[in-house]
């Protein structure tokens, strides 16, 4: 839902910069680039801290406010207005990548990981192939400002049915229970199976069958140079 609304800014709202108020694709664009920006902004300390429940919250909220801000745009809007809703969306987009892949990790055992993966992006393409059916629905004939007015208003339904559902949801923050099945966790230092560590440093011997330690057992297949003195005086190679 967060993906319908953010891609419908993405494709709707520049479709309408151009169309009804006369802007370029290039400062259309240059529009959206903050909105970019701050969403870059927030998935860094929010992944950081492994956090779900909050940011989805807050994700709904602004993208609700957001919404009912498009609501308000019309031709003569000041720019400064549109770039403060598109930044509300950047929260949107920044809070929700964040917390949904968090809560994909946390709620799937080892073995679901990729199915729930697929998913989840199946998920967020669905988002963006509604809001183009969306945008091509209503911007079928003629862009203009009733037809903006359309969209936000079923872009405020959608707010407000995501926010629902994230604040009725009480298994948000549930963990994968841990079975005593699972294999327990390999040590980066640890080496493979059948094999023998290395000496970590010069001068450390290896142990096992790196080098064999008994002198005893050195004479087999290895060939001495130099002479030795014999007792009676003779001399062997």
């Amino acid at each position: 839902m967060a993906g319908l609304c953010v891609y419908t800014v993405l494709y709707g709202l520049t479709q309408w910069l151009q169309a009804g108020r006369g802007m370029s694709s290039e400062k259309a664009g240059l529009l959206l680039l903050p909105m970019s920006a701050l969403s870059a902004l927030l998935v860094r300390p929010i992944s950081q801290r492994n956090l779900v429940r909050m940011p989805l919250v807050v994700a709904a909220v602004s993208c609700l406010a957001a919404s009912a801000g498009v609501c308000a745009l019309n031709t003569s809007t000041p720019i400064a207005w549109i770039v403060v809703i598109t930044l509300l969306f950047g929260v949107t987009l920044g809070t929700t990548i964040s917390a949904n892949q968090t809560a994909l990790y946390t709620q799937v055992t080892a073995d679901q990981i990729g199915t729930a993966a697929g998913l989840f992006r199946t998920f967020g393409f669905l988002g963006s192939i509604a809001s183009s059916a969306l945008i091509s629905v209503v911007f079928h004939t003629q862009v203009n400002d009733h037809r903006l007015h359309v969209i936000a208003l079923i872009m405020v339904l959608v707010s407000v049915l995501g926010l629902i559902i994230v604040v009725t949801d009480r298994k948000i923050m549930t963990r994968v229970p841990v079975r005593p099945d699972d294999p327990a966790p390999v040590r980066r230092d640890d080496p493979p199976a059948g094999h023998r560590r290395r000496p970590d440093r010069e001068g450390d011997t290896p142990t096992g069958s790196d080098r064999d330690t008994d002198p005893r057992r050195a004479g087999a297949g290895t060939q001495i140079s130099g002479s030795r003195q014999r007792p009676g005086g003779g001399r062997s190679l």
